[in-house]
């Protein structure tokens, strides 16, 4: 089989896959700190009651 412009289309192929791969190279090895939630905001401290507004399943 026989790639047509291979010269051309193989390193295009490479440098779309460094490109699409660069953020997970940029950011291996450093993990991000998970939020804080803060549970005393004016909202919640004017609830009456204090429960979870998700409904249970």
């Amino acid at each position: 089989m026989k790639i047509y412009n291979a010269d051309k289309i193989i390193p295009g192929l490479l440098i779309f896959v460094a490109v699409l791969t660069l953020p997970f190279w940029f950011n291996l090895g450093r993990a991000s700190t998970p939020p804080q939630p803060k549970i005393d905001t004016p909202a919640i401290q004017q609830m009456k009651d204090k429960t979870c507004v998700l409904p249970k399943v």
